[in-house]
């Protein structure tokens, strides 16, 4: 497992990247407005089998009220960090899920598509990276609004990833999930960071709270996870709110742009009105995440920082992302070539430890230190160097 050292080392910037842009403290850690959403609709979720956290109980009163806490140490005090998402309890199996407010006017298509990926014979193929649709009910006295309701999912790249093959095994998965999308002539339009997510299945002995997942499910202390190759997770692609699904027998379906979480898209530049081809745009948003986030680091945001030693895969990530769109490879393709690249890699390489660009002495002396007693361990044990999950 990580130390508390290594998790503290962190701390400073992984709260940058998890709090959202337009976050606004609330005073002594009341309810914002968009809560109060929430905290209307706690029975109605709750007679369908939803318990939401005790923030949002009719008549909450706040554990720090009295004490000399603070309240952003105290489980209640946490708000939520996407104001139409909120994490649950499914009441009769105990499993944590999230609970998103879908505007239908917005993804007019999102549930559609969810329901399409998770119905047999799809749902249970090994490639589909699709997030599983649980349960989908209308919002009250709206028409408008439904409820969907997902598994609860962790950001993919938080903790750090401890290995080079730990993050080339991430990248593989998402390239392979964009793949199975763009097999169903799904484009999903929206492919940036916050709309890749992990499962952390074992992963957290002691589980994370949902909204600050850097602590314990009690805010009492840090949480303390396993590293991917001891409990290899499995990735998945959220948020089809943009997606779109072509007519099978069109080979080259056009639409117009549509901005998302990523605005870089070159064919969206002195755009005037034009179609683009949506599938190459994909190409190029999972092409820019990897580069942001494994290679260079992001332009706009100092606490993504990529890493030291992934210039292996520039020439692909530079074929992704190139500015014109009919001169990017297709996602088969990008997945051939990566599998290409994975298959040269040592062993060693693969079991090296990352190091994360613009790091310091004391985060890399306690990185080097936990990750050389870990990989003596893995290799006397012959724990594999691509952490695969079993499903």
């Amino acid at each position: 497992m990580f130390s508390t050292d290594d998790e503290e080392s962190e701390l400073s910037t992984l709260l940058k990247k998890y709090l959202p842009e337009d976050y606004v403290p609330v005073p002594e850690g009341g309810l914002t407005s968009s809560e109060k959403f929430w905290c209307k609709h706690y029975q109605y979720l709750q007679d369908h089998g939803y318990q939401l956290r005790p923030r949002y109980a009719p008549g909450w009163v706040h554990s720090w009220k009295d004490t000399d806490k603070f309240y952003l140490d105290c489980e209640d005090g946490a708000c939520l960090r996407r104001s139409h998402v909120i994490d649950a309890i499914h009441i009769p199996t105990g499993s944590a899920v999230a609970i998103k407010q879908l505007s239908k006017e917005i993804g007019p298509d999102e549930e559609a598509i969810m329901r399409y990926f998770s119905s047999e014979p799809l749902a249970s193929h090994p490639h589909n990276h699709c997030i599983p649709l649980l349960d989908a009910f209308p919002v009250p006295d709206d028409d408008a609004e439904q409820f969907l309701v997902v598994p609860l999912l962790h950001s993919f790249d938080s903790p750090v990833f401890d290995t080079f093959g730990e993050a080339v095994e991430c990248i593989r998965q998402l390239f392979e999930g964009l793949q199975f999308l763009h097999k169903h002539n799904v484009a999903h339009r929206d492919l940036n960071a916050n709309n890749f997510m992990m499962e952390t299945n074992s992963m957290y002995p002691k589980g994370y709270h949902p909204q600050e997942p850097l602590y314990e499910p009690d805010m009492i202390g840090f949480a303390k996870p396993f590293t991917r190759t001891q409990c290899p997770q499995k990735y998945f692609i959220i948020d089809y709110g943009h997606a779109r699904q072509y007519d099978l027998n069109d080979p080259n379906p056009r639409d117009t742009k549509k901005y998302g979480g990523d605005i870089s898209v070159p064919e969206y530049e002195n755009d005037r009105g034009g179609t683009h081809d949506p599938f190459a745009t994909d190409v190029y948003y999972v092409g820019n995440l990897v580069r942001t986030h494994f290679i260079e680091g992001h332009p706009l945001l100092p606490s993504v920082r990529g890493y030291d030693g992934f210039e292996f895969l520039l020439p692909l990530i530079d074929d992704m992302t190139q500015a014109d769109p009919r001169r990017r490879p297709r996602i088969d393709e990008a997945v051939e070539r990566m599998d290409q690249i994975i298959a040269g890699l040592s062993e060693w390489k693969l079991r090296s430890r990352t190091s994360s660009r613009s790091t310091n002495i004391f985060e890399t002396v306690s990185h080097i230190f936990w990750h050389w007693a870990r990989k003596i361990a893995f290799i006397y044990n012959g724990t594999p160097a691509l952490p695969r999950p079993s499903h």
